[in-house]
């Protein structure tokens, strides 16, 4: 019997999962941020709204550029310098003294943190995968879930113990230690680069490079990919799709202060975070195997309409006994909502371009998500409470799923 033939792909994901952990996972803290920073700086929730726009703005502005850097660069030196600029300002933000400076770092922070945790863990399981590639992609989505179970414990401890300064320093030295080492031993883009091929096939079961979709496929030149990008019917529908429910999901960060304005302490707030990311894990691996078996877009549909209704709950509940009921089915269709985008991604213009599609698409996005955060924030100020705020949400949510119906990905092999 001829030995299975070696595949790395699995620790890829493992790779991609901690990249998004200590990456934009470290945005789980932000809840528990608003109020030290807020009576440090004078800050109130618009302002802060707008501090999560400025991060979003540049974010999406270098988008396009790392996109381009992970697709045709060198996965590795990529990800160490992304990791370097995102941890290193992190740590600079926490000694900062003025609202200039900690905005000025935060951007600089977005952009690495963007790179390494966002873009970079998705243009590279994509890669590994074809067949298995909504299942590889909700596994490495799975790091959003680890950061949400022990982030938010870790943050607020943190935060208790050394203060918002401390903390964030802490957070930041953790990323750079336990990344770094794990990005130059283990990140490579795509099989073929190590003499493997895609879901771990072995050369001897008559693959055709046809059978690997775009994965096989020789790499566009960045112009004629940008091009086809924007003629594609997909990119603009999905874009728009995304951008709807992404700029929804942004009013997450005003959750725990939602739930300290109704009487439940930050102390109590972040296990509920926690049970949530316990949803959104098994939401993430269920997502994950239904994309394999049914229509994506109608699955990434279900999926949005689903974390409407985990808004409305959120906005109702007035106890830490109501926010746990409802924390495990919202997280649940929150987790599905993060598995549905790439994946979709992924299926419609494949793994070559895929970077420079996500970029485009965080450009595509951008007056919606910047704007989403301070009005969530100015009509929580203005109205004086969450609950209107947060129902609104849920109805732009199934708005965002209603576009999803319209997206037509290509047959399995078809790009």
């Amino acid at each position: 019997m001829q030995p299975r033939a070696r595949f790395d792909g699995w620790r890829i994901v493992a790779l991609g999962a901690a990249l998004i952990w200590l990456g934009p996972g470290l945005l789980e803290t932000f809840g528990f941020l608003v109020t030290p920073l807020g009576a440090e700086f004078g800050l109130d929730a618009q302002s802060l709204g707008t501090g999560m726009a400025l991060f979003i703005l540049a974010l999406a502005l270098t988008g396009p550029l790392v996109g381009l850097l992970l697709d045709l660069g060198p996965l590795r030196p990529v990800l160490l310098g992304a990791l370097a600029l995102g941890a290193g300002s992190l740590a600079a933000a926490s000694r900062a003294e003025s609202v200039p400076a900690l905005a000025a770092f935060a951007v600089l922070a977005a952009i690495g943190i963007g790179a390494y945790g966002q873009i970079g863990p998705q243009v590279m399981v994509a890669g590994w995968f074809v067949r298995r590639r909504s299942r590889a992609l909700a596994l490495t989505s799975l790091g959003t879930s680890a950061a949400g179970i022990t982030i938010p414990l870790v943050g607020q401890e943190l935060i208790a113990r050394l203060g918002w300064r401390g903390a964030l320093l802490t957070l930041a030295c953790t990323a750079l230690v336990l990344l770094g080492p794990a990005i130059a031993a283990f990140a490579v883009k795509r099989p073929e680069d190590v003499g493997q091929l895609p879901d771990g096939d072995a050369p001897d079961q008559n693959v055709t490079p046809e059978s690997f979709g775009s994965a096989a496929a020789s790499p566009a030149e960045p112009e004629g990919a940008v091009g086809a990008l924007l003629r594609d019917r997909n990119f603009w529908v999905l874009g728009a799709s995304l951008a709807i429910a992404t700029a929804a999901s942004l009013g997450g960060v005003f959750v725990v202060k939602h739930m300290e304005n109704v009487g439940v302490p930050a102390s109590d707030a972040r296990w509920v975070a926690s049970a949530m990311s316990v949803g959104a894990f098994c939401g993430r691996i269920a997502t994950g195997w239904l994309h394999e078996r049914f229509p994506k877009q109608v699955v990434a549909a279900v999926v949005f309409a689903l974390s409407g209704v985990g808004w409305i709950g959120v906005a109702h509940s007035q106890s830490l006994a109501g926010f746990l009921a409802i924390a495990l089915p919202a997280g649940f269709a929150g987790g599905g909502f993060g598995v549905s985008g790439p994946v979709l991604q992924a299926a419609c213009f494949g793994p070559r371009v895929l970077g420079r599609a996500m970029g485009l698409h965080g450009v595509l996005g951008l007056p919606l998500l910047l704007a989403a955060p301070p009005l969530v924030g100015r009509a929580a100020d203005v109205a004086g409470s969450f609950v209107p705020v947060f129902t609104g949400l849920a109805g732009v949510m199934l708005v965002g799923a209603i576009a999803m119906l319209l997206v037509r990905p290509p047959r399995e092999g078809a790009r």
